[in-house]
């Protein structure tokens, strides 16, 4: 998580958050059955793993709320958007798919997730003002 993370580069956040979701499918995809495992023992973890695996969700949660900060602050999202609960939204996007995938229920993890990502940015831009109109 933490190359992924690095590995984002500058850009709008929508294309940060693709390139975040195609590596990490990626791995889990090259190993289907690690990843279930993982999913399931994260989930469920007991003590210590438990707060390994919450630790590393909010390292996770952390740099991306900063990140839709950072979008919001450009002007890419409206002021005021909260980043952490746009994080939430994100990362409940990002396990429907994953369970979903894991479960044999969809095929295409990533693009699930860009459409809902997608929308769900719809909604927080800016709103573009038409241009006035003289009566004449």
């Amino acid at each position: 998580m933490q190359r992924a993370l690095a590995g984002l580069g500058p850009g709008p956040l929508e294309a940060q958050l693709s390139k975040l979701t195609h590596t990490v499918f990626q791995y889990y995809q090259r190993r289907p059955w690690l990843s279930r495992t993982l999913l399931k023992e994260s989930l469920f973890a007991d003590e210590p793993w438990a707060r390994k695996f919450t630790a590393q969700v909010g390292r996770v949660h952390g740099a991306l709320a900063r990140l839709a900060e950072e979008a919001s602050a450009q002007g890419e999202l409206r002021p005021g958007v909260d980043g952490a609960l746009f994080v939430v939204a994100y990362f409940s996007f990002f396990y429907f798919a994953l369970i979903s995938w894991v479960q044999g229920a969809h095929g295409a993890p990533v693009a699930m997730v860009e459409h809902l990502v997608h929308h769900h940015l719809e909604g927080l831009r800016p709103i573009k003002k038409s241009p006035r109109r003289r009566d004449r």
